[in-house]
């Protein structure tokens, strides 16, 4: 029974360690829009997270996406990619929580994102 007991601990504090270690880890990796490899890899998923976005925000407004919205809201998206890439490129290496509050709340990138919705019709849910 005691072995029992301290394997369970055990999976307990590796849990705890893999999990805060993970998040602390994730909150302070650089994000750097110079490197290629980082801008490759943030062009291939910016579309599909910016979309998952605006359904979560969409969702907290008590509405559900129709399949219409969800192709204006991909068009948007692909619209605003790039440039925001760019705006990105001009600022200083980030960390991942610093480039979350960045996305949300610079003029520069909030105004490519509206005039993209602009452009497609697509009113910002929140």
């Amino acid at each position: 029974m005691k072995y029992f007991i301290w394997g369970i601990v055990g999976l307990v504090v590796l849990g705890v360690v893999v999990v805060g270690g993970g998040g602390y880890w994730l909150a302070n990796v650089e994000v750097d829009f110079k490197s290629p490899q980082m801008v490759a890899k943030f062009k291939e998923t910016y579309t599909s997270n910016c979309v998952a976005t605006y359904q979560k925000q969409l969702s907290k407004a008590g509405a559900a996406p129709t399949g219409e919205q969800l192709t204006k809201v991909e068009s948007v998206c692909s619209c605003a990619r790039d440039p925001v890439i760019d705006t990105l490129a001009k600022r200083p290496v980030m960390t991942v929580s610093e480039l979350a509050s960045t996305m949300a709340t610079d003029p520069e990138i909030t105004g490519i994102t509206k005039a993209c919705s602009d452009k497609f019709g697509i009113a910002n849910p929140a």
